[in-house]
């Protein structure tokens, strides 16, 4: 994690934003994989503030495909934290619904022409996501 923290130290963000997300991406990608092995809320909660950082900068028109990944990624890592989460801190239905709001997003992205191939995968996201909490989604 030092390493990306000091990639990230030598990147400017203004400057170059891509980079700058991918190192975000790449960090929250690691913390997200540390959290679920070691099942710890809050490397977890750590791997979403950086999602959501990385979310940002990668705007529709700048990078398109990097910004479904970062949001198919939230909606993951909301949905096990909703797993884990344990009981007094964010309620599993809050990190569930945001689950459900970020994977959403995902799927209303994909019907760019550019990104139609990733509209299956953000479908069955979404259609597990709602069978193992029993939601029904718009």
């Amino acid at each position: 994690m030092a390493d990306y923290a000091a990639l990230l130290d030598r990147t400017d963000r203004g400057q170059e934003p891509l980079t700058w997300a991918q190192i975000q991406m790449e960090r929250g990608d690691l913390l997200l994989q540390l959290g679920l092995r070691e099942r710890d809320p809050g490397t977890i909660d750590a791997a979403i503030d950086c999602l959501k950082e990385a979310e940002k900068v990668l705007t529709l028109q700048r990078a398109p495909r990097l910004r479904l990944d970062a949001l198919m990624k939230l909606g993951e890592a909301y949905a096990h934290l909703a797993r884990l989460r344990p009981a007094g801190e964010m309620q599993p239905n809050e990190a569930r619904d945001a689950s459900i709001r970020y994977l959403v997003k995902a799927r209303d992205l994909s019907v760019l022409p550019e990104l139609v191939e990733q509209r299956e995968t953000c479908r069955r996201r979404l259609e597990t996501l709602s069978q193992d909490n029993a939601v029904e989604l718009s």
